[in-house]
């Protein structure tokens, strides 16, 4: 009863400050100009082509996965650090779970309030069926991965306690996940035998939310079609093969093991 009321009053106060972040808007056009520019250089350049239509949903899967990914730990820093965001948690005694979940809940919902009004115009620039069934499951694995982000972004917050450097850790554990990690799981995967390298690679998905959102979302959205064979996952990550299904969990765990290390530095003494 404790932990209900006080989220649901944590909330509040969250949402009505972030009822001015520019963090929406901006995930918003962004995400939309990436669409414009991907419909652009399939149609306008190179013309219509069959394997069109999967490119720009693969180019689009990237988009919202890394964009949600950034702005989930912008957000979840900015909630712990923020001037006048923690007003009311100077005192211990507001060092409380339900406190944190909500901050946590509020920046994960200004990531999914981002990625639905982007993607919803990307759907009137991408005229194609695919596109349409595609964008809900984006939506979804965008705001699963922008909640994984926020609690990390908590988590350099609540470990740094000031903002510059809780910023800066947060962008370099993004551009690692979302870039260096990448690069070591294709060379990992390309120096190793197919059949080992297929197991290893799909460890390295698991283990990093960033890579299994985006592995979800290619999937989930039939883009993986544009990839070149894989030839170190194979069909693993066919939508028939229960193994991609396996990363769902793991995506959505890392948001819960955030969380709970934020908690936990969060209530240490100052």
């Amino acid at each position: 009863m404790f932990f209900a009321a006080a989220f649901r009053s944590a909330l509040t106060l969250e949402l009505l400050q972030l009822r001015r972040s520019p963090a929406l808007p901006a995930l918003a056009s962004t995400l939309f100009l990436c669409a414009a520019g991907l419909a652009f250089l399939e149609n306008g350049v190179a013309g219509p082509t069959p394997a069109g239509g999967a490119r720009v949903l693969l180019g689009l899967s990237l988009a919202v996965v890394y964009l949600a990914a950034l702005t989930g730990v912008v957000q979840g820093v900015s909630s712990l650090t923020a001037e006048g965001a923690g007003w009311y948690l100077m005192a211990p005694a507001f060092r409380h779970g339900a406190v944190l979940c909500a901050k946590v809940t509020a920046a994960g919902l200004v990531v999914s309030g981002g990625l639905a009004l982007g993607l919803a115009g990307a759907g009137l620039l991408l005229s194609f069926q695919e596109a349409w069934r595609a964008l809900p499951a984006l939506w979804a694995v965008g705001t699963i991965v922008g909640a994984d982000a926020a609690a990390l972004g908590a988590l350099c917050a609540a470990w740094l306690r000031r903002r510059p450097a809780a910023l800066l850790a947060g962008l370099a554990v993004w551009v690692f996940a979302s870039l260096i990690y990448d690069l070591m799981a294709v060379g990992l995967g390309l120096a190793l035998p197919p059949r080992a390298a297929s197991g290893a690679v799909l460890v390295l998905l698991a283990a990093n939310p960033v890579e299994a959102g985006r592995a979800v979302a290619l999937v989930a959205t039939g883009a993986l079609a544009a990839v070149d064979p894989n030839p170190f996952a194979g069909a693993a990550l066919e939508r028939s093969s229960p193994v991609w299904a396996a990363l769902l969990p793991a995506l959505a765990g890392w948001g819960a093991v955030f969380y709970a290390a934020a908690l936990r530095l969060w209530r240490r003494p100052e």
